[in-house]
């Protein structure tokens, strides 16, 4: 046999990779958990297994997707860290399929915290990936941080959206960034500028400020 003609069999036998009569059964199954390897497959500590997005991609090549549609439905706000992002994907046979993930500071890595949009879109992907291609285990890309929120907001330092709306607030209620400090003397040690915040203080003093805000309009309606 020719290397040409060899080729040309492997080409027939195989799809993408994959054994072409494993891939008929998948599509014929509608689920193409079949196709994976224990070497697919990581491990955590505890011994649980996940799929990387990479894996879920590499199927979905096999199925074929025709097109690819991310929607943001929520957008992170200075006080609402969360992103929620839905995705959909319409695979040449036909089906469609959905996922929706979420991302805030309190379920991501502390060093992707200031990126939870695409965190979120990452992670409806990967949900809308299984869906299609029938597959029951956990990706890699949706499984959270085990750090606590309290740590992750500590991590960050505070946005820029944060420190314009302290400024605002202080400006509202003319006080000084120093005069505020008085009220967390114990938190606010060393701090001198509201960009030298972490997400967490930053946190606090918003809501600080918005509450002494509040106050001071109602005792100006009375």
């Amino acid at each position: 046999m020719t290397d040409d003609a060899e080729v040309k069999e492997v080409e027939q036998e195989t799809i993408c990779g994959y054994d072409a009569e494993l891939v008929y059964e998948a599509r014929r199954l509608g689920s193409y958990e079949g196709l994976i390897t224990d070497e697919d497959l990581i491990s955590d500590d505890s011994g649980n297994k996940f799929i990387p997005l990479a894996v879920l991609e590499r199927l979905a090549r096999v199925k074929g997707i025709r097109e690819q549609r991310p929607s943001i439905v929520g957008v992170p706000t200075i006080t609402n860290l969360m992103a929620v992002v839905e995705y959909t994907i319409f695979w040449v046979d036909g089906t469609i399929s959905a996922g929706c993930g979420d991302a805030h500071p309190e379920n991501v890595d502390g060093n992707f915290a200031n990126y939870v949009t695409a965190i979120a879109e990452t992670r409806a992907k990967a949900r809308a990936l299984r869906s299609g291609l029938g597959i029951s285990v956990c990706s890699q890309e949706e499984t959270a941080t085990t750090k606590t929120r309290e740590d992750l907001l500590a991590f960050n330092n505070a946005s820029a959206a944060q420190v314009v709306l302290i400024n605002k607030l202080l400006q509202e209620n003319e006080m000084t960034f120093y005069g505020v400090k008085e009220q967390f003397e114990d938190i606010f040690t060393g701090i001198d500028d509201p960009v030298d915040l972490n997400q967490r203080d930053a946190l606090k003093m918003i809501a600080w400020l918005q509450s002494k805000a509040k106050r001071k309009v109602a005792k100006k309606n009375k």
